[in-house]
Order: structure tokens, then C-alpha cells, then sequence
């Protein structure tokens, strides 16, 4: 543990303990050198064929939908509220030079 000594804190222990936690990337983990790993190593992704309740799943899946589409909806109503009230955005330096070089090549 840490002791206080004329104001100063040992940290002993601190460095000791950070020495392992340093090795653990010499060791082979998953942030290891991809060269090193085989494609037979790893596991194919688990994907579930059949669906217990099909009538509850496809009623998840539509209330997902509705909502989804309820809150685009409501971004979009935000952002037409406020381009009502503040004006559209001003054009960028960069948009008026590409259509100014657009209109030349036309």
C-alpha cells in the first residue's frame, strides 16, 4: 500500500504491478499479430436459423419500423421548423467555387 513520507507517496507496489500489465501484449491475445492468426482458428459467427415465436418477432420488427420512421419524421419537422426560423444555411466558400467552375465548364 502507499505511505505517506514527508509529503511524498510510494508507489512501489504501482510499478510493480504495471510491469505485468505491460507483458500482457507480448503474450498472444487478440491484439496480437494478425500474420500469426489462421482463419481456422476462428469460430463462424452464430446466427439463429429458426425464430422461437415468428408472429412476435415480425410484430417486434414492425413496431421498430414505425418507430424508426416516427423519429425521422420528427427530425425532419425539427430541422424545417428551424430552417423557418433562422434561414436557410448560408452557401460555403467551397460550394460557390464549385459552382461557378461547374457553370464555366457548361
Amino acid at each position: 500500500m502507499s505511505q505517506a513520507r514527508g509529503g511524498r507517496l510510494q508507489i512501489g507496489i504501482t510499478v510493480a504491478m504495471k510491469s505485468d500489465q505491460d507483458d500482457r501484449f507480448a503474450k498472444r491475445c487478440v491484439v496480437g499479430d494478425p500474420t500469426q492468426r489462421s482463419l481456422e482458428e476462428l469460430r463462424p459467427p452464430e446466427i439463429v436459423g429458426e425464430v422461437a415465436n415468428p408472429v412476435l418477432e415480425a410484430a417486434r420488427r414492425f413496431w421498430w419500423r414505425a418507430f424508426d420512421r416516427i423519429c425521422y419524421w420528427i427530425v425532419l419537422i425539427r430541422l424545417s421548423i428551424h430552417d423557418w426560423v433562422c434561414g436557410p444555411e448560408q452557401p460555403a466558400p467551397a460550394d460557390l467555387k464549385h459552382e461557378a467552375d461547374y457553370e464555366r465548364l457548361v
